[in-house]
């Protein structure tokens, strides 16, 4: 299963209640996550009875921990500003690999019959959000600031060797005075891992929110 399109999420996301400074995990029937398909198709208009055309298949889990390896040094951005009335908010996300640390992945989630276990790196983000001018939210977030908020079907192991995936903007977000961000943690090179919601008001105040099964 192809890591990288893991949480590719629709999202229906309804009122939320932001509460000052509030991390908690809280049921919010409101909000709604889900997966797509992993499975690889054929190009639109192709014709699958021909031998040239044929669906891809995705990255084995050597592949997987390839392309891993060359995201380390990579930096991604979100820079975004938002204007609602006399409301302006500036939204900016740095996502990056923390290389000074090791996240060791078992051998024993490499479904390819791996003799080691693989040892890699885990991310975080840096999220700044100014508000008409003044910065109200200055935060590095890495996977151990979720792991109080999610319910770990994995005997632990979520929280225990996760990493941040690269985080997205909310399309679905219809409340102009927050900013919703899509979260994922996942044990690096596994289809095993979690969705969450970071939903950011204007005065700096966060909650991190699991989606309702």
């Amino acid at each position: 299963m192809n890591l990288f399109k893991l949480f590719t999420v629709v999202l229906v996301i309804g009122t939320i209640g932001c509460n000052a400074n509030s991390q908690r995990q809280a049921s919010h029937s409101s909000l709604e996550l889900k997966t797509d398909s992993l499975t690889s198709k054929a190009k639109a208009g192709s014709d699958i009875n021909k031998p040239d055309e044929v669906a891809d298949l995705p990255p084995t889990i050597a592949e997987e921990q390839e392309l891993l390896a060359k995201t380390y040094d990579q930096i991604k951005t979100i820079d975004s500003t938002f204007i609602n009335a006399s409301d302006t908010l500036h939204f900016c996300l740095t996502y990056y690999c923390l290389k000074k640390d090791s996240l060791v992945v078992s051998k024993h989630y490499n479904t390819e019959k791996s003799s080691k276990d693989f040892v890699t790196h885990p991310f975080a983000s840096n999220i700044l959000l100014v508000h008409n001018g003044d910065t109200v939210l200055k935060k590095q977030f890495q996977a151990s600031d979720f792991t109080p908020f999610f319910q770990d079907n994995f005997g632990g192991s979520l929280k225990k060797n996760g990493s941040m995936l690269m985080p997205y903007l909310s399309r679905k977000n219809k409340d102009k005075k927050r900013i919703v961000v899509i979260c994922g943690i996942s044990i690096p090179s596994t289809d095993i891992g979690v969705g969450l919601f970071l939903v950011i008001d204007k005065n700096g105040h966060y909650e991190i929110v699991q989606p309702p099964n």
